[in-house]
């Protein structure tokens, strides 16, 4: 009989952390117990993942044969520091702190590229069924606290996920109001990257554009210009319910540059497996990809948008699939080394 062995697996986003502990017996992984903490609460890796297996009482498991972290930031070494957190956190320290026999670090959106190949079908939003290649080159990017991309390769057995920075790229406009939005942004920042749009914080941006635009022809017409500062998520509740349509104009905004974004990764990657949508902003707005700006950014390729249709685009709808990803990552650890 197969001994079982148990796993970590942690998400930890810029803003929240997930963490979900399975066990692997007989080569099938089950899920024991998952939990979500918010990071403003804690002081690292580190601690919360200790607040997690607190919750375990009586059944923590004596010991975790492999664990797996995607963590928000470029992995090299052992050592990593976190892009939108000021935590550092080392894999044999946090090893040694929760006892655990193998850590691994995943960046966090390779992480959800490793989860992308396990979603059914109810957890992705077709926008554009294109002509798909079934071992073709994939590109997953998502916007969250920052912007994460991906490229997935078939290497004959499966998907090899190749790790990016490339949510750090230049932001690049495309038409008078991206430019005014560029110009606006590069007097307030040291540079404008995609991340700087494509994120919570950058959908932020974007609404205090649109009001200060607002704010200047109000005050030239003589009138009195009303207050801004909302958070993304008051944005995106208002631009759902449709109750400010300042909030609709930034999200509509938002979209398009986000279309533009992934058309140019599905450009620089000839990406026939597929563009998926993913990150934490996109499920709260899964309606609003249908109403037609991602896509229009996304095909504005002057000749190539026939090109363009021909690559199937999905939004990600779950949350979790980054946590899924580590689990899978964790759990074929376990097997490597059984």
């Amino acid at each position: 009989m197969t001994t079982p062995r148990h796993t970590l697996a942690a998400d930890v986003g810029g803003t929240k952390t997930l963490l979900e502990l399975g066990v692997v017996e007989a080569g099938r992984y089950r899920r024991l117990r998952a939990g979500g903490f918010m990071n403003a609460d804690f002081d690292g890796v580190e601690a919360v993942t200790q607040a997690f297996l607190k919750t375990l009482g009586n059944d923590r498991p004596q010991s975790i044969a492999s664990a797996c972290f995607a963590l928000a930031g470029p992995i090299v070494g052992k050592r990593v520091r976190l892009t939108n957190l000021p935590w550092e956190v080392d894999s044999d320290a946090l090893a040694a702190s929760v006892g655990i026999s193998h850590v691994r670090f995943v960046n966090d959106f390779a992480a959800v590229g490793h989860g992308i190949p396990g979603l059914p079908e109810n957890e992705l939003k077709c926008l554009q069924p294109g002509r798909p290649d079934e071992h073709g080159v994939r590109g997953v990017l998502g916007a969250g606290t920052g912007l994460g991309m991906v490229m997935m390769v078939w290497t004959g057995n499966g998907y090899k996920v190749v790790p990016s920075e490339g949510g750090n790229a230049d932001f690049a406009p495309v038409n008078e109001v991206q430019s005014r939005l560029w110009t606006y942004l590069s007097h307030r920042l040291e540079r404008v990257w995609c991340g700087a749009l494509l994120s919570g914080r950058g959908l932020e941006r974007i609404y205090q554009f649109l009001s200060e635009a607002d704010t200047l022809r109000v005050r030239t017409s003589g009138g009195r210009a009303q207050e801004t500062g909302l958070a993304a998520a008051e944005i995106t509740s208002r631009a759902v319910e449709g109750s400010d349509p300042r909030a609709m104009s930034a999200v509509n905004l938002f979209l398009e540059i986000y279309g533009a974004v992934a058309g140019n990764l599905a450009l620089t990657l000839m990406a026939h497996g597929g563009i998926y949508v993913a990150g934490g902003i996109a499920p709260r707005i899964a309606h609003m990809f249908s109403d037609g700006a991602f896509l229009r950014g996304f095909l504005a390729k002057g000749k190539f948008a026939e090109l363009m249709r021909s690559f199937p685009v999905h939004v990600v709808l779950t949350p979790e699939v980054g946590l899924r990803g580590a689990v899978a990552i964790a759990a074929r650890s376990v097997a490597k080394h059984s």
